[in-house]
């Protein structure tokens, strides 16, 4: 055996060695003699040495031959308590007291166990007058109870409870321990010194012991140094104790020794890997190391052991605020108030958090108001409801409670710029500019000037902006921060020369900086240089070979370079390689094939993106998605529940359940999914506007209505909402009705979008002459704008005006040379008005977009009228190679080979076009040029 099989050989010993021995150890439990009772005899000297994996082997093979043994069910859940299955070890105590037996030892274990399980309330309501034959086991029952207490809050009935337990039994260490809490949290440091001292002295060798005077001396602000070599005296005597090792983890972590609390974490693990603290913490250190998916794994494995714990609730609340999952955030949150004393602040600001990122401002004041109503607030509360009010565009509330989150925290600064800010916007504009000026002068931090900087820029006032990075350059002179700003205010003067000067200074101060990367590289497009805004996202790789943005960057430069569709999926393929943990390659990898017409080979990589980065929601959208463009229902609808377990509260996956039953023409089971989606988010436009158009294809225009009428009084001044009932109107051919919706609608908000749809109902209702004179009003007013004009373009073109759709493309290209789908349309007109020139825009097209097929249909279709047969082959060979699903290019593609002769390669392409079937609607002229063959 050579070295490497020696070492293969060692390590799997050691993988198999610890399975080996406990099926050993069940197996000469189960083969040997040994009656049940002798196996509890067994297993009650092995918990007296602390080995409780071998008893609770013992324990369970006892149980396997009779399971009516109270005492073994008894001792099996002391056990597994004591090894932090805090779980199994109640199932096991509530069969112990199932069978009857003994209330006196069972009771305080049972205790003990609910407490740890976050169930103190239940504890207190179902033994809190409860005493026991023995005064020991009442002591120990009442010690529970004091902890209990002491968790809820109460600390008068914990200060009792305790009172109570030593009474009956003076040396009782639960409430020694309790004892020496509670003179701690009353500052009567020198009293709980002496109780401490003499509980070590008593009892050196116990953990719980060193751990309470670890606590007290945190208490007493003690060094660090003291601490940690109380808390590791903790560990020394049990290696085993949780508590001991969650002791050293919280004061290295508060230290910033993040390293040294993932080595004590480790150490953790490996002796109480399933204990809910070790999760917990486990939880909490992978949150402070911004790895989210870990922080979120632990903890959702502690809150299938601990359901009710409110510490675990409130840690899984943030992690999920951190992921951008705020409704799941809020689930847990809601959950965790009832088990937090009122008014539970720790509770409330993450909630109003999460409500706030979810964009329900109105719930972030609801679940703050027993804060507010508090006779002191905290600051952080004021300020989030001053951020609710102004959401809710309360400009005048806002302020208020901006000025008395100052008042409350003087020295917070963001609370300062924010009312300035609020002040600014709410009609005080020289007092908030004079307030953020003040703030600029005298906090070392640059909120302020970015403030000033924002609000001078909405404003036009570009010298002021300018002072205002100034003064930021002068705080930080080597941050590029100030030049990226530096370098965006000049291209907004129009300065395109001193904008790439600030963004090189800023790439010059941080080579990693993607903001600057990508304003360069935009200006580099600009001026046809591709090459260097590659160059430059290379640096920021050079600088952070992690920078995902920047790989991702210098693909869709690629692209934009003229990359064909392979050599896009190739630098795809390789940033998955590089980051395979990272959903933005993954997302890029499946929306490129849904891109290119290939839904299946999308539903194999967005499958294959979900074992890689589980329960990702965008992925789980992507993949459902993915799966309905291929046809597969039952597939895409699976996909959908999975995302809405995994968003239970998200109206997102209702709405992709709609999409799918109006896709399949289950118009009533769409409707239900859009209601289901509006309990949700009752006030979401596009779940509003998205019911009212299915219930009108469903006949029920009345509640459509009724729908667009509420929202209406709700939201007067909202442009949308008017558009919403003119698309009905529409929809429904009450063209003037619709026309005084999009008139209204513009009134509220002038916009290219309204305006093609009031100019189409104008021409559908006949009204030429009105819609001429107002296409000629929006022109007027809309000078360098280039969607209307596009609009009129497709409209001509539509109509069979060539002339006129020629003259509105040439206009939309003066604006916009390279806008791909203008040049493409133009060269299509010009050929069916029999002008030169067609050929020439197409190709312009192609070569900002070489991989469309839509853009190589029309190249081949000019050549083919050429009759330039054999490059229009080419062309169309590509287009149908790209969108294999587009089956109308490859009839066009028989057409030609057709008309070059070539009957085989026509006969090929017309029976893959029959083997269509109804998924193409020209099977009569497929049949038709077979005929002909």
């Amino acid at each position: 055996m050579n070295k490497s099989q020696r070492m293969q050989g060692r390590r799997a010993a050691g993988f198999i060695a610890p399975w080996v021995l406990a099926v050993s150890a069940s197996l000469i439990a189960a083969c040997s003699g040994d009656s049940p009772e002798q196996l509890v005899i067994a297993a009650k000297a092995n918990i007296a040495k602390h080995d409780n994996k071998a008893a609770v082997i013992q324990l369970k093979s006892a149980l396997q031959r009779n399971g009516s043994l109270a005492e073994a069910r008894f001792l099996l859940g002391k056990a597994l308590l004591e090894s932090g299955d805090v779980s199994g070890a109640m199932i096991e105590l509530n069969k112990a007291l199932e069978l009857g037996y003994d209330s006196n030892e069972l009771t305080p274990v049972l205790a003990a166990a609910m407490v740890l399980r976050g169930e103190g309330a239940k504890l207190i309501a179902q033994y809190g007058a409860t005493d026991l034959a023995n005064a020991k086991s009442t002591a120990e029952l009442k010690a529970a109870l004091a902890s209990a207490h002491a968790v809820a809050g109460n600390l008068d009935l914990a200060r009792k409870s305790a009172e109570q337990a030593l009474k009956l039994d003076p040396e009782n260490q639960g409430a020694l321990l309790m004892q020496v809490r509670l003179l701690t949290i009353s500052k009567d440091f020198d009293a709980a010194l002496k109780v401490i001292d003499k509980a070590v002295g008593a009892n050196p060798k116990s953990a719980a012991v060193w751990l309470v005077k670890g606590d007290l001396l945190r208490a007493m602000r003690r060094s660090p140094e003291e601490q940690l070599a109380v808390f590791r005296e903790a560990v020394n005597v049990d290696p085993g104790n949780v508590g001991a090792h969650v002791a050293v983890i919280t004061v290295l972590s508060q230290q910033k020794d993040f390293e040294g609390a993932a080595r004590q974490l480790k150490l953790l693990q490996a002796q109480q890997p399933g204990h809910p603290q070790t999760r917990y913490y486990a939880a909490l250190l992978a949150l402070e190391s911004k790895d989210l998916k870990e922080a979120n794994e632990q903890i959702q494995a502690l809150l299938k052991i601990a359901p009710n714990s409110a510490s675990a609730l409130q840690l899984a609340g943030e992690i999920d605020i951190r992921r951008g999952a705020y409704l799941q955030a809020t689930a847990s949150l809601h959950k965790a108030l009832p088990l937090t004393k009122a008014p539970a602040a720790s509770v409330r600001i993450p909630l109003a958090q999460a409500y706030l990122g979810s964009k329900d401002p109105a719930k972030a004041l609801s679940v703050l108001k027993p804060l507010l109503d508090t006779s002191n607030p905290p600051a952080q509360a004021h300020s989030l409801a001053a951020d609710a009010y102004t959401s809710l565009g309360n400009t005048k509330l806002a302020q208020e409670s901006y000025r008395r989150a100052v008042a409350t925290n003087p020295n917070d600064m963001a609370a300062r710029t924010m009312l300035a800010l609020a002040q600014i916007h709410g009609g005080q504009a020289a007092q908030g500019f004079g307030d953020l000026q003040a703030i600029s002068s005298t906090d070392p931090g640059v909120a302020a000037e970015l403030a000033l900087f924002k609000a001078y820029l909405s404003k036009g006032e570009f010298d002021k902006a300018r002072q205002a990075v100034d003064s930021l350059e002068r705080k930080k002179p080597t941050d590029p921060l100030s030049a990226d700003l530096r370098g965006w205010l000049e291209l907004l003067k129009g300065n395109r020369d001193k904008a790439r000067d600030a963004f090189e200074l800023a790439m010059k101060r941080a080579a990693g900086d993607i903001t600057a990367a990508m304003m360069l590289g935009r200006l580099d497009l600009q001026d046809g240089k591709p090459e260097p805004a590659l160059r430059r996202f290379e640096r920021v790789l050079q600088a952070d070979p992690k920078a995902v943005d920047a790989r991702m960057s210098i693909i869709v430069l690629r692209a934009q370079a003229g990359a064909s569709a392979d050599e896009q999926q190739r630098l795809i393929l390789e940033a998955i390689k590089l980051h395979p943990s990272e959903p933005a390659p993954r997302i890029a990898q499946i929306n490129a094939l849904l891109e290119a017409g290939q839904p299946r080979d999308a539903v194999v990589a967005a499958q294959a993106a979900i074992q890689a980065v589980p329960d990702n929601a965008s992925l789980i959208d992507l993949l459902g998605r993915s799966q309905m463009l291929a046809g597969d229902a039952t597939a895409a609808s699976q996909a959908y529940g999975q995302l809405a377990k995994l968003q239970p509260n998200s109206a997102l996956a209702a709405i992709r359940q709609a999409e799918l039953h109006a896709t399949l023409k289950d118009t009533r089971s769409a409707i239900s999914q859009l209601r289901r989606a509006l309990e949700i988010v009752p006030d979401n436009l596009d779940v509003q506007s998205a019911l009212v158009g299915l219930l009108a294809v469903d006949g029920k225009s009345g509640e459509a209505r009724s729908i667009i009428a509420s929202m209406q009084a709700k939201q007067p001044q909202n442009a949308a909402v008017w558009d919403v009932g003119g698309d009905l109107e529409s929809y429904l051919r009450n063209f003037p009705a619709a026309v005084a919706a999009f008139q209204t609608s513009l009134k509220k908000h002038d916009s290219a979008e309204t305006a093609i749809k009031l100019h189409r109902v104008l021409l559908s209702s006949g009204k030429r002459d009105e819609a001429r004179n107002f296409e000629e009003a929006f022109l007027a007013r809309w000078t360098k704008d280039s969607t209307f004009l596009s609009y009129l373009g497709d409209a001509a073109l539509g109509a069979g005006d060539y002339e006129q759709a020629v003259r509105r493309y040439v206009q939309v290209i003066k604006l916009q040379p390279d806008h791909v789908a203008a040049l493409n349309n133009l060269g299509w007109a010009l050929q069916k008005a029999g002008k030169p020139g067609a050929l020439d825009y197409v190709e312009r097209a192609l070569k900002i977009k070489p991989d469309s097929a839509d853009i190589l249909d029309t190249h081949a279709s000019i050549l083919a009228s050429e009759k330039r047969f054999d490059a229009a082959i080419e062309s169309q060979k590509r287009a149908v190679a790209l969108a294999p699903a587009q089956h109308q290019l490859r009839l066009h593609l028989a057409q030609y080979y057709l008309a070059t002769g070539k009957k085989e390669q026509a006969r090929t392409e017309l029976s893959k076009l029959l083997e269509a079937g109804d998924q193409f609607g020209q099977q009569d002229e497929v049949k038709k040029l077979l005929g002909s063959m």
